[in-house]
This record gives C-alpha cells, sequence and structure tokens, in this order.
C-alpha cells in the first residue's frame, strides 16, 4: 500500500507544471496502471493537469488487500524547464455508506502533501516522471 501511495503522490506531482512552451505540452489528462505478474492491473491512476493550476487526481486499486477509489485535487506549478511542484489540498470521498451506516474515509495521501518532480518526454504520447528522487514512473497521454 505504501508503493500505491508513492506512486499516487508521484502521479499527483507527476504531472503537474504549468509554464513557458512546456506548459501547453503537460496540459491534459495522462495516466499510468501497475500490473500483478500475471498482467492483471493492481492500480490504475489518471492524472488531469489544467492550465489554471488545478491538478485532478483519480485513483483507483484492487487486489487481494481490497479495492477502492479516491479522487484527488492538487495545485501545482512549474520549477524549472523540465520541473514543477505539486501538493495536495482536498480529496473525496470522504464518507462510506452502507446497509449498517457511514464511516469516514480518511485520504490515502496526506493533505498538504507537496513533492518536488522532474519529468522528461519519451515521446509525443508518453512522459517520465521523477518526484523526491523515486525511481522514473511512466504515463501516457489520454487526450
Amino acid at each position: 500500500m505504501a508503493r500505491v501511495l508513492g506512486l499516487a503522490v508521484l502521479a499527483l506531482t507527476t504531472l503537474s507544471g504549468a509554464a513557458s512552451a512546456q506548459e501547453n505540452w503537460l496540459i491534459g489528462t495522462w495516466l499510468t496502471t501497475q500490473m500483478d505478474p500475471r498482467g492483471v492491473s493492481n492500480y490504475a491512476m489518471a492524472s488531469r493537469f489544467e492550465p489554471n493550476g488545478r491538478l485532478i487526481i483519480q485513483m483507483a486499486v484492487s487486489g487481494s488487500g481490497g479495492s477502492g477509489m479516491q479522487t484527488f485535487l492538487a495545485t501545482w506549478r512549474m520549477t524549472g524547464p523540465a520541473s514543477y511542484v505539486a501538493q495536495i489540498i482536498d480529496y473525496e470521498p470522504k464518507q462510506s455508506c452502507g446497509a449498517m451506516g457511514c464511516i469516514t474515509v480518511p485520504p490515502t495521501i496526506p493533505m498538504g502533501t507537496t513533492q518536488n518532480c522532474s519529468f522528461q518526454p519519451i515521446n509525443q504520447v508518453a512522459i517520465a516522471v521523477s518526484c523526491d528522487g523515486q525511481a522514473p514512473t511512466q504515463f501516457t497521454r489520454q487526450n
């Protein structure tokens, strides 16, 4: 679960950026997935970078430990030609309701989490992102 959280933060901060010529290239929706050895997706993360500095991250996790989905709202800004910083500011859902009532759902990424990231375009539709010294993760443009 810690790796999934780290990758979620990575994705949140990975695609964040807005400035100069690079800004328009990063704007849009990016996707990454993690597969288990059988080729079944354990998680998927979609990150939408908006030109106004808003970043929306949707993370879905499934596996033997359970499944679920959370959406995070972050802010992002460029800090250099190939780097940016992102910060988590909100999340959903905050409650899970069922036949037995509702329970509070804590965020899987703490509010206020900030990451400094660098990115490297791979081609017209792919990017490698590395945040706070983590190994790069590849994302694919969805639109």
